[in-house]
């Protein structure tokens, strides 16, 4: 996930025109004031983005997003953004929005969040964050999660996409359908 990551970003800096926008930083202000400060633009815009990451010859990753903002290089901003893994453990995210903190490390899914797992299940969330290094799904958000004749809800979430240990973190309950 890390290679796709970095590829993403890479493609996004070297297809787009690098226009430097300077926004000026409020000084001395009251937190009041500069908690208002005008909108950062993007430096570099794209619509309808559809990029496939290929690794050995195989498709590992489809993203598509309706629209992705790049802000200095240091942030991508995602719309109406779906990732889709097609690993033998293959699942796709999607979301309203997304953004991509290449400092970090971390990408983050936010609003009507769905991970589907297909016959593993499905969670809904308002807030997911991958962690390509650690190669880990989490939130602190609820949570609900669907499977067949299952539902679990509960706060907070923790998935390693390496071993397959998954936890529902706080609050949870489970309703299984006979």
């Amino acid at each position: 996930m890390f290679r796709f990551i970095s590829a993403l970003f890479l493609i996004l800096l070297l297809f787009g025109c690098h226009q430097e926008t300077r926004v000026p930083k409020p000084q001395n202000l009251p937190p009041e004031e500069q908690k208002e400060k005008p909108e950062e633009k993007p430096d570099t815009e794209f619509k309808k983005l559809h990029y496939v990451i290929y690794e050995k010859g195989l498709l590992k990753w489809n993203i598509f997003a309706e629209e992705a903002q790049i802000f200095k290089g240091k942030r991508i901003k995602l719309s109406q953004l779906r990732v889709c893994s097609n690993s033998k453990k293959g699942f796709c995210i999607s979301s309203q929005k997304g953004s991509y903190d290449p400092q970090s490390g971390r990408f983050t899914f936010r609003g009507q969040v769905v991970l589907d797992a297909g016959k593993k299940g499905k969670l809904y969330t308002s807030i997911l964050k991958y962690f390509p290094k650690k190669d880990t799904l989490e939130t602190e958000a609820p949570v609900t999660i669907e499977n067949e004749g299952m539902l679990i809800k509960g706060r907070g979430f923790f998935y390693d996409v390496k071993t397959g240990t998954m936890k529902v973190l706080k609050r949870t309950k489970v309703r299984v359908d006979a």
